[in-house]
């Protein structure tokens, strides 16, 4: 994650996402499992841990807040309710033991008393095997869980996994609203 980036940052590109994320958290319509469809560069990572934020915040509105420990624990990646899934060390890949790990860690109750969050990226890096691991959570999820998978390259991930998410997808911005974003800060 970009440090500089907080959950009340605005990403003009990535405001229609976070709008149809609140949307459906406010009407409790939000499935367990969501793949965010993002270009590699442009903040993937960083909207999945805003939903984090989102989901865990206990601030006022608007949420997130940004500034109630919740929010600060999500976006530092030290929520005890959201597991980050990720390829270790030298590893290109996420492995099935990774995995593993996180659904047994999903299947114990929160310690907040509310959702269990993990977030998979890049998800089109599982390979094989972590893949068919991940399918049998997203196939019988546990109560309250909600999986967010970032992927830049959707081919790289199983029609299985796919067809079990609901997709968000957010398109690159063009090179002056890049640049115009990138001079702002």
């Amino acid at each position: 994650m970009t440090p500089s980036l907080t959950a009340v940052a605005v990403l003009p590109w990535m405001q229609p996402a976070q709008q149809a994320v609140a949307r459906a958290l406010d009407t409790d319509r939000l499935g367990h499992a969501l793949l965010l469809q993002v270009p590699q560069g442009i903040g993937g990572e960083w909207l999945a841990r805003w939903i984090a934020a989102r989901v865990f915040c206990r601030g006022p509105e608007p949420r997130p807040c940004g500034a109630c420990l919740d929010c600060r624990r999500a976006l530092a990646d030290e929520h005890p309710d959201c597991s980050i899934v990720q390829p270790v060390g030298d590893s290109r890949e996420i492995r099935i033991d990774q995995v593993r790990e996180c659904a047994a860690a999903l299947s114990l109750s929160s310690h907040g008393g509310s959702r269990k969050l993990a977030i998979f990226t890049p998800a089109d890096r599982l390979n094989r095997f972590a893949a068919n691991a991940l399918l049998k959570t997203l196939e019988e999820p546990t109560r309250g869980t909600l999986l967010v998978l970032v992927a830049a390259e959707l081919g790289r991930l199983p029609a299985t996994v796919r067809s079990r998410c609901t997709r968000i997808s957010v398109a690159a911005p063009d090179r002056p609203a890049s640049i115009a974003w990138l001079q702002g800060h």
